[in-house]
């Protein structure tokens, strides 16, 4: 290995587990592992205890008492009862395209930035042919193209 630049492979089916406990599952999706001889800091957050540690000092836990989607507004809630629905639909041997389809064109018309919501979607229907299908593709291969979240994007389609 060279010490001037890293290294990242890329594991496919990879399990990693620790004392038991799993640190990363195939359904995941792809495990990077990166390594070399220069790397200083990937991030210095919380992850890192020695570093988060002495904040801890004067950290006191606080329970609040919140009700259950207080701080929801009907929009959101109508949008969580869209994720419920194709939740439903992920767990049908076979999904109703027509439920589907509907629920398509909600996020067209009121929730134009969802993108999550459409790549539970994509996976239910990957294998189907319609143009309301193509659409919904055709809007995860564009969306905020460049960006870091595009690329997560189209790695969730290509798995």
């Amino acid at each position: 290995m060279n010490n001037d630049f890293v290294q990242i492979i890329s594991l496919e089916n990879c399990t990693i587990l620790f004392d038991g406990k799993a640190l990363f599952k195939p359904e995941w999706g792809i495990y990077d592992l990166t390594g070399g001889g220069n790397i200083k800091s990937v991030y210095g957050g919380p992850s890192d205890y020695i570093k988060f540690e002495p904040y801890l000092q004067n950290y006191k836990v606080k329970k609040l008492k919140i009700q259950p989607n207080a701080c929801v507004d009907s929009d959101r809630k109508n949008l969580i009862k869209l994720y419920k629905k194709v939740d439903k639909q992920i767990h049908n041997n076979i999904p109703d395209l027509d439920i589907l389809k509907e629920i398509v064109g909600i996020l067209n018309i009121n929730y134009s930035d969802e993108w999550l919501l459409r790549i539970q979607i994509f996976n239910l229907t990957k294998h189907e042919d319609a143009q309301w299908i193509s659409e919904n593709n055709q809007f995860l291969r564009q969306y905020k193209k460049g960006t870091d979240i595009h690329h997560a994007i189209i790695r969730a389609m290509q798995s």
